[in-house]
């Protein structure tokens, strides 16, 4: 993206958007003619006889379980059912509209047309206008209004070399059109429907406009499959308005949603946002190179395919939806209800432990059984040593958050904030440590398979990270430390352990960093000599999954050391006495046990719903993982069970999106 200068806005990258898009999907991104389009999909037809150009509908008419179109030059064709694909001026909407009136008054909402490949660049100058115009009001411009607007922008840098003026004169074909936008309410009337923009206009700064129109056609041929396998010898009245409620149905709340993305996105391209001019660069500068397509991505796995017909296998890391295990939830209520649950529970805790308080009764069997599971569980109970199973949960705390911080997505949200993070967990101690970083990770974390690497050199990183920065110095406050000013200074370094782990792990992943540039070769291709689908490796490597094993590793070293943390504690001494030097610079909250036990239950729980309702697993893993995270809590306590949380959620989402090779 370039600014009014020429210059660039945001890092460059020599890198196609094309390639990345096809990394996650399997298929190129490409700018088309709608000429070309057409001759290739006409091309392909088997029953060409079937395509009557010069053919205009200008009327429709309703028969008995039948439906006619007539056309401007007199013709007049019969057949089960209208498809109305003739865009945002449609004159089959028109058509059934007026039926809809007249034989159904107020089935259709009143106000609704009321104001209220070859070597080429397509490229799009945006304008706003000075009020939204709505209906009958929106303007049809003339050459004379484009040939206007032209001469207002001839000069306008594109790149520091290159003009607007420049461009346009180059053009071979150019048009001033409105950016309509608006899906409307009802799509059929009995034996008519709607598709495309005649249904749903979207503003084509998102470039969905004619993938939606495909989409709702795949709709509708499964529609109307799924009805005819019920009914061989034809449809119904009943059964054709089924089918058309059904593309509504399934298709109304997406076509919504993508018109209102696509708002946000012209909005945002074109400055048309409160105080764009003070923070539009500083914004975009932050974004990655291939942030586009971060916005695209999910919009098309979501799009649905016709069925009953082969898929081309083409290897993609972003899975569709309809190749997830389960069907995901999306319901507004049910996605939101555990959310406001899990982030309720932890901001209690959160609170408790800040302010040493009590967050529950201090009463009842349930309330004496969580105190135990967050001091250990069975495990820490057994061998006596609760207060070093406390210090062993903040290790897959210590360890999630420097993945977490780490990730791909997380790149702009406060999860990325190393230092700030540090600070805050040495000054909030101990005992709240935990039920922050729950928050934090429910609050901020990325959920998107493409979001999920880590920058392999950091992953390689985190476990030693941990143990310089966490475990030696614990392991240096548990000893017997006789001299006060001695034990003093350990519980000192001690407590900034967070800021340690932060250091060594950064310092760790950035050696790698070099040593690995000392192993590269300079590429010896020039930028001008590079072929379109050039890509740099180190671009690349997020699609190679080659973070996943440190990933996982750095899960399981938490947990065995949340397992074995306690044992060996009880192996060296029989009291707590040896933590000293750690309860002298942080001394432990008496109600620390049921404050982890409630943050880590409601962290596993609501990952475990997470991954269930954007269909990740199937409801009958996500019980059986529920089951097991309370199971893991009772036997080795909260860090035992995050750890394995966090693995069992690293190894599916992994999961999902298979290796891709290098070119």
């Amino acid at each position: 993206m370039y600014g009014p200068d020429g210059l660039p806005l945001a890092a460059t990258s020599p890198t196609s958007l094309s390639v990345h898009f096809e990394k996650r999907v399997g298929y190129p991104s490409i700018f088309i003619d709608r000429q070309m389009l057409l001759q290739v999909l006409y091309k392909n037809l088997n029953h060409k006889d079937r395509v009557l150009t010069k053919k205009r509908v200008t009327r429709v008419e309703l028969v008995e379980g039948r439906v006619q179109a007539y056309t401007q030059n007199g013709s007049v064709y019969e057949g089960d059912i209208v498809v109305g694909a003739d865009g945002i001026h449609s004159a089959v909407r028109d058509e059934m509209w007026r039926l809809g009136n007249e034989q159904s008054p107020g089935y259709f909402p009143e106000d609704e047309n009321s104001p209220a490949p070859g070597d080429r660049t397509y490229w799009f100058l945006f304008d706003g206008l000075p009020e939204t115009k709505r209906g009958k009001d929106i303007s049809n411009y003339t050459k004379a209004d484009e040939e206007g607007l032209v001469k207002a922008h001839h000069g306008d840098h594109i790149t520091q070399d290159v003009t607007f003026g420049e461009l346009y004169d180059r053009k071979i074909m150019s048009t001033l059109v409105p950016l309509e936008e608006y899906v409307f309410d009802r799509w059929h009337y009995k034996r008519i429907v709607t598709i495309g923009d005649s249904a749903h206009k979207i503003d084509p700064a998102s470039g969905q406009g004619g993938n939606g129109a495909m989409e709702s056609a795949a709709l509708l041929v499964n529609a109307l499959v799924r009805q005819l396998k019920l009914s061989p010898e034809g449809l119904s009245d009943s059964q054709i308005d089924s089918a058309l409620s059904e593309v509504h149905a399934l298709r109304y709340e997406r076509a919504k949603r993508l018109v209102e993305q696509a708002n946000s996105l012209q909005m945002m391209i074109s400055q048309r946002f409160p105080l764009a001019r003070f923070i539009f660069k500083p914004l975009v500068s932050l974004f990655v190179p291939s942030a586009f397509i971060d916005i695209i991505t999910p919009i098309c796995c979501e799009a649905t395919r016709i069925q009953g017909i082969p898929i081309p296998k083409r290897p993609h890391f972003v899975p569709f939806e309809d190749e997830l295990p389960a069907k995901p939830i999306k319901g507004c209520l049910a996605r939101r209800v555990p959310w406001v649950l899990a982030t309720g529970t932890l901001g209690l805790s959160l609170f408790a432990a800040l302010n040493n308080k009590d967050p529950g009764s201090g009463t009842g069997v349930l309330y004496s059984i969580l105190k135990q599971w967050g001091a250990g569980g069975l495990l820490g109970k057994v061998v006596g040593q609760t207060s070093v199973a406390g210090l062993a949960n903040l290790v897959p705390v210590l360890s999630g958050w420097l993945i977490e911080g780490s990730r791909r997505g997380n790149s702009l949200n406060p999860l990325s904030w190393t230092t700030v993070y540090s600070l805050i967990y040495s000054l909030i101690g101990p005992n709240s440590v935990l039920p922050f970083f729950c928050l934090s990770s429910i609050l901020f974390s990325t959920k998107s398979t493409i979001h999920r690497p880590v920058d392999p050199k950091m992953a390689k990183s985190i476990v030693p990270g941990v143990l310089l920065g966490y475990v030696a110095p614990t392991v240096a406050a548990l000893l017997p430390i006789k001299d006060a000013k001695v034990r003093h200074y350990v519980g000192t370094v001690w407590q900034a352990y967070p800021l340690l782990c932060a250091v060594f792990t950064r310092g760790l992943a950035a050696v790698r960093g070099k040593t690995t540039i000392r192993g590269q070769q300079k590429p010896d291709t020039k930028a001008k000599d590079r072929p379109i689908n050039y890509a740099p490796p180190s671009e690349l490597q997020v699609y190679t999954n080659e973070d996943v094993t440190p990933l996982k590793f750095s899960h399981g070293i938490a947990l065995a050391l949340c397992l074995a943390g306690p044992v060996i504690a009880k192996a060296v001494s029989t009291t707590d006495g040896m933590l000293s030097a750690i309860s002298q610079a942080a001394p432990f909250n008496q109600n620390i046990g049921i404050i982890s036990a409630a943050s880590g239950l409601a962290y596993s729980l609501y990952a475990v719903w997470e991954l269930r309702s954007l269909g990740f697993v199937r409801t009958k893993q996500a019980v059986l993982g529920g089951l097991a995270s309370v199971g893991v809590l009772g036997l080795a306590g909260p860090g035992a069970m995050i750890a394995g949380i966090d693995y069992w959620r690293e190894h599916v989402i992994s999961s999902l999106s298979p290796d891709t090779e290098l070119p």
